[in-house]
């Protein structure tokens, strides 16, 4: 065994990554966006007693109109396939692998800085903004963080199962808030007065100039009277008509939503969302010295003339009347409410706003780049045609391997080794447990220990690869996508030839009397001069790459990490002991 020590080490190193990697044996598909009883992240295991085996046989069984039995978190419920044809599902997490959207369904997106920010600004105050509003949405599973290029800083949000209309208003808007009341100041002989908390300020109109406090200002000015910005919209001879600003986002303290402050009503033409926000005391005495000079709607009787208008990002959202009793009083606690036609329309709006309102305004303006969305239906087809993609790739190599050498001495070691070495690469990518690593290079150690006793060949890149692979399955992870699977099968490629390098060599000089391992060592000096290559143009690509350029080259990396100093000293012994007729 002390001998073969390089192949021992491959098979453990295999064993360890494929309980890592993990699998779960259950029935049943995930909830990725609920409604109702099904909530997110909940199992359902069967539909009308039959069994959900994936997200296939989901969408098969809720085809048939009228109510169905759904086992949900292993509780039994009948629901209507109205209901059921809104809720999105997603795979059973099967193992550790953590998939992309473009495997599992959800959608990706792209999102640029309308100005040039440095990678600080994007990680520390766009970013967390971002995050605290898909929190407060109730958004799950989400990957959010940056890519920077040469010139470009990115931000980068893959969400499972929300849509798209979802994503754009969530994380495009910048969330600047502001809340005004129009207000109308009559003039009578070119004169008026503008009463703010029981302190007048003088109006008049001088020909075409507009002064206030007799300082001239024009059409469109934004002024500040005691603190309150005053935006003139319009003035005649008769009348001058104000906006007054009385709320900015950094005056909401908190954002209501328990049930009590966060309610939705069926009103019968739709349905009416209303929520609570908490206000800081500056906020609250603007309103107050506003409403206290405003006159009442002589329609209602029993409202102020004018509402409340809530803009985000310069857009009215909503309106609000000011009842007549609220007038001059300081409120710290005010209802935004909202009405939309479908029950669902309503419910996104009100967790949108109230989960832009929450995390605040964004310091830059954010544009969509681009914008992908994948069914999960469509994941689960990505997912067949990539194993089948590599499982083709492996007996294409084989039938190639068997042509050229004409032994299942050498094929069958060869493609072996070929999937040894892709199992490793999943396991180290996998978020999974680190005591397989532990134990596996444990065993490892001692074994190269015992190997170089017995005056076998052990160098530096053994000892090397025999450390590396568990660092790097402890400290690094990353997503499965179809980038990565990519280059797994290019992995799979690249890794054959370095070995049929190998193969060829020793078999060239077979006659030849120099010892099996001076072959091998010169066989290896054309497989490292193809790896540095290799490694050399796909950090370029890590440090210059954007997105889905950045999941082929790590995957690159490591796969040649793990080929020169694992995979290939195994297969170099298998061939030594081959085709140097030992046993």
């Amino acid at each position: 065994m002390l001998k073969a020590y390089k192949v021992v080490v491959l098979a453990v190193y295999v064993l360890a990554a494929l309980v890592s990697i993990g699998y779960n044996f259950g029935n049943g598909v995930t909830v990725s966006s609920g409604a109702g009883t099904l909530t997110t992240g909940g199992v359902v295991t069967e539909v009308d007693g039959l069994p959900i085996k994936s997200v296939n046989s989901w969408y098969d069984s809720i085809k048939v109109s009228g109510s169905h039995f759904i086992t949900f978190n292993g509780n039994s419920y009948e629901l209507s396939s109205d209901l059921l044809k809104n809720i999105t599902v997603k795979e059973l997490k099967r193992n550790n692998l953590d998939l992309g959207i473009d495997l599992q369904g959800g959608t990706r997106v792209l999102l640029k800085p309308a100005e040039k920010v440095s990678p600080e600004t994007v990680n520390t105050a766009i970013i967390p903004v971002l995050q605290s509003r898909i929190n407060a949405y109730g958004l799950q599973e989400i990957v959010l963080h940056s890519e920077c290029d040469i010139e470009n800083c990115f931000v980068v949000v893959e969400i499972a199962g929300e849509s798209k209309d979802v994503i754009e208003r969530l994380l495009a808007s910048r969330g600047n808030f502001e809340a005004k009341i129009p207000n109308e100041i009559s003039l009578v002989s070119g004169k008026g007065s503008l009463s703010l908390g029981g302190t007048t300020h003088e109006i008049e109109k001088t020909g075409a100039e507009l002064k206030i406090d007799s300082i001239p200002h024009k059409q469109g000015d934004i002024v500040s009277v005691d603190d309150i910005d005053q935006e003139i919209v319009n003035y005649t001879d008769s009348s001058v008509f104000l906006y007054s600003s009385i709320l900015k986002g950094n005056d909401i303290e908190n954002v209501f939503t328990d049930s009590t402050r966060s309610v939705l009503q069926n009103t019968g033409t739709g349905y009416r969302f209303a929520f609570s926000i908490l206000l800081s005391r500056d906020g609250a005495e603007r309103f107050a010295k506003v409403t206290s000079g405003m006159t009442i709607d002589p329609a209602s009787g029993n409202y102020l003339k004018y509402p409340i208008i809530l803009y985000l990002d310069n857009k009215p959202v909503t309106q609000l009347s000011i009842a007549s009793d609220l007038a001059g009083r300081v409120l710290t606690e005010i209802s935004i409410e909202g009405f939309r036609q479908e029950r669902k329309d309503a419910v996104s709006e009100r967790s949108t706003l109230q989960s832009i309102l929450k995390a605040g305004a964004l310091p830059v303006s954010l544009e969509i780049v681009n914008i992908e969305s994948v069914s999960p239906k469509l994941g689960s087809g990505f997912i067949d045609s990539a194993i089948k993609s590599a499982a083709f790739a492996i007996i294409a190599v084989t039938l190639v391997v068997l042509v050229r050498y004409r032994s299942f001495r050498i094929a069958l070691p060869m493609v072996l080794t070929s999937v040894g070495e892709v199992i490793i690469l999943l396991g180290v990518s996998a978020h999974g447990n680190d005591l397989p690593w532990m134990v596996a290079l444990g065993i490892n150690i001692i074994l190269i220990g015992l190997a170089y006793q017995k005056k076998n060949h052990v160098d530096f890149m053994d000892v090397f690869g025999v450390l590396l692979v568990p660092f790097m399955a402890v400290f690094f992870s990353w997503t499965i996508d179809l980038a990565v699977i990519a280059g797994i099968i290019a992995f799979i490629g690249t890794g054959i030839s370095q070995m049929i390098i190998i193969s060829d060599e020793v078999d060239r000089n077979r006659l030849i009397p120099i010892s099996p391992w001076e072959k091998i060592k010169k066989a290896f000096s054309m497989v490292f001069a193809s790896a540095i290559t290799v490694i050399s143009a796909m950090f370029a690509l890590l440090f210059i790459g954007v997105g889905l350029v950045k999941g082929f080259a790590i995957t690159s990396i490591v796969g040649v990490l793990i080929g020169v100093l694992v995979t290939r000293p195994a297969y170099s012994q298998i061939v030594e002991i081959v085709l140097s007729g030992k046993k």
